[in-house]
């Protein structure tokens, strides 16, 4: 005690500026990073130790903080609390190790629970208990769950741990390390899974239907990891699977539906992306026009639902091949259901959303157009202002027009026979886009009524209260009532509860000449349908015709 009473002070400075490693900090990040994670590799343990080397890490602090502190600025918060940032990432990248380690066993759990291990069944015979049972394989799942046991268990152990001016949580830690890596195999997954190549021997359907079904062998192959080892790990497992799947989804529908927006939300403006868990962006395949995996497994289903191609008979809510004997291309029951097991309940409103802004901008332009040439083209404006007249004649009909009605409205139709082709691709196009959010919506309400039957009671009660709320007063108006009727919205969304036919994307100007036209429209191609023994419904006349109704 004597002679550290008696250390001058130029001694203590030399001591500081030799244990000072702020000179170390590049040579940490570049050549001793990889040395710290293969020695937390061989022992597991050594985690526990790791920490004193951030404690002593965080003397970097000091010189840059000393003079700003000296100087009284008031930049020391916002300084501090960046070198800290770049500690606390360090720390992270060297703690990754973890949970990279962790997934690397994770993959041969899954492989033994997807592919080896049956599932029990609820009722299962005396004679065939043994069959179930699997011992040598249970036995090695059970080995390597104690592995990635021992692997976090270091972590664990750690102390709460304050490097410069943020306090570190080592499950939290874990927690953000599992997340990070599970996003990196989930969004790999995701973008590998849903590239669709031609195959030789293979229909676009048969190829789409393939894919969505190894997809959801992946993805069910980590719920069933994660619900195994969540115990072990001291997390939740099966919250964690769900929150980053849905944002990495989410993340991607965004992206995505940038192309139909004028105000793109910019990688740094979006909600569901991060920095500590960053998702990871895929350069777009060559010749694609989509972004990433929602919008190939869009355009996909569009193309194997191509109008032009098929008819969809509403009574069995099937499509099939517009050619004699109509067979079956995709029945919307049985694919909705892969495509749910696919991508979740996130997949399903991410496809619906991405559905309902290329309807929004199909829309606009074509309507603007039609717009523009209803109130401005001389011969459209004089055409349905004499048809008007003679509709609300009083004579109206005449006898002629009675017996004859088609060709009384085939001198009005023939005049726009070179627009009638391009109108019709465009009202195919709409009709094909509201049938796919259609069944959307019907595989959402019936799955949750039946795996989230509460869920779906409360939310479709709540929505009703509120209805009855909002036709008698406008108090729901408010910020609070806005905020709430939006959260609501979502959740009616993912379970089903709304009507994508009766939704409104654009109030149209000329309300009266617009639907006089439309009728128009309907009149003019009537006459290439007719009624089908085989359907009961209305087909073309000719199998080369791509009418459909």
């Amino acid at each position: 005690v004597p002679q550290l009473i008696n250390l001058k002070e130029d001694i203590e400075i030399q001591i500081q500026m030799i244990t000072d490693f702020s000179y170390a900090w590049h040579l940490l990040q570049r050549d001793f990073t990889p040395s710290m994670q293969e020695h937390i590799k061989r022992q597991p343990q050594a985690v526990i130790g790791i920490r004193a080397v951030f404690l002593k890490l965080a003397s970097t602090l000091e010189v840059p903080l000393m003079r700003i502190n000296q100087a009284k600025s008031e930049d020391l918060v916002s300084v501090s609390n960046y070198y800290s940032t770049e500690l606390a990432n360090f720390l992270r990248r060297v703690l990754q190790i973890v949970p990279e380690t962790m997934f690397s066993i994770l993959a041969r759990i899954i492989y033994l629970l997807t592919n080896v291990i049956k599932e029990f069944p609820t009722k299962v015979e005396k004679e065939r208990l043994k069959d179930y049972a699997q011992f040598e394989e249970r036995t090695k799942v059970a080995q390597l769950t104690n592995s990635i046991a021992v692997f976090t268990k270091g972590i664990l152990m750690m102390k709460t741990t304050l490097v410069g001016v943020i306090e570190l949580d080592p499950k939290q830690l874990l927690e953000d390390g599992i997340r990070k890596e599970l996003v990196n195999h989930l969004a790999n997954a995701y973008n590998l899974g849903l590239i669709f190549t031609p195959e030789k021997g293979k229909t676009p359907v048969q190829l789409l239907q393939q894919k969505l079904q190894g997809l959801a062998k992946t993805i069910e192959g980590y719920r069933r990891s994660f619900e195994y080892i969540e115990d072990y790990l001291r997390v939740q497992g099966l919250r964690i699977l769900l929150e980053e799947s849905q944002r990495i989804i989410n993340y991607n529908v965004e992206k995505e539906c940038n192309a139909f927006l004028r105000n793109k939300v910019q990688e740094f403006q979006s909600e569901h992306q991060s920095q500590i868990i960053p998702i990871p962006n895929f350069a777009p395949l060559l010749g694609d026009s989509s972004n990433n995996f929602i919008g190939r497994l869009a355009h996909e289903i569009l193309r194997c639902t191509d109008p032009k191609q098929t008819i969809f008979l509403d009574l069995k809510s099937t499509w099939y091949e517009k050619k004699v004997p109509h067979q079956e291309v995709l029945a919307a029951p049985g694919f909705f259901e892969i495509l749910r097991e696919a991508l979740a309940p996130a997949g399903m409103v991410g496809l619906e959303r991405l559905y309902a802004h290329m309807l929004a901008d199909d829309l606009k332009r074509n309507l603007e157009r039609l717009q523009r040439n209803l109130t401005s083209d001389r011969m459209w404006v004089d055409t349905l202002e004499t048809l008007t007249r003679e509709l609300e004649a009083r004579d109206f009909p005449s006898p002629e027009v009675s017996k004859q009605p088609l060709k009384y409205y085939q001198t009005y139709t023939h005049r726009w026979l070179k627009v009638w082709p391009t109108l019709l691709d465009w009202v195919l196009s709409i009709g094909q886009k509201q049938l796919l959010r259609r069944e959307i919506a019907g595989e959402l309400s019936f799955s949750s009524k039946c795996e989230a039957k509460l869920l779906e009671n409360t939310a479709d009660t709540l929505n009703k209260a509120l209805l009855l709320e909002l036709s008698l007063s406008k108090d729901l108006c408010d910020e609070k009532g806005v905020v709430m009727l939006t959260e609501l919205q979502e959740t009616l969304l993912y379970t089903g509860n709304f009507e994508p036919l009766e939704q409104v994307f654009l109030i149209t100007k000329n309300t009266h000449n617009m639907a006089l036209f439309m009728f128009l429209f309907t009149v003019a191609h009537l006459g290439r349908l007719q009624h089908s023994t085989i359907t009961d419904c209305l087909l073309p006349k000719s199998a080369k015709d791509n009418i459909d109704i």
